[in-house]
């Protein structure tokens, strides 16, 4: 296990039991509205974005081995700055802002 993904899986736990302004929720053991955000600092690059989902997918399968089969991230959405090329598979933020989110990469 990278250690970084273990802080992450932590982190987001710990973030995760007390936000009440967000819309993450537990539905049928798999957490929905988990949103990360890029810092709008960050420079655009493609492989953070890359490298954010694959370390989403190794928390969820270790979070889901760690609880037993109890929990998992059913989805998470990655809020990119404004700053950063329109693509086609970047969707327009419905709720999510950096008010509300509970993990921000700040490089």
């Amino acid at each position: 296990m990278v250690p970084g993904l273990k802080v992450l899986v932590f982190l987001s736990l710990h973030l995760l039991q007390g936000v009440k302004s967000s819309m993450v929720h537990l539905n049928n053991n798999g957490y929905e509205g988990v949103v990360i955000a890029i810092n709008p600092s960050v420079p655009e690059d493609d492989r953070l974005i890359q490298s954010i989902k694959e370390m989403v997918t190794q928390a969820s399968t270790y979070l889901f081995e760690a609880s037993k089969g109890r929990f998992y991230f059913r989805n998470v959405s990655i809020l990119v700055p404004m700053t950063w090329k329109s693509k086609s598979e970047y969707l327009t933020p419905k709720q999510e802002s950096y008010d509300k989110v509970g993990v921000t990469f700040l490089s």
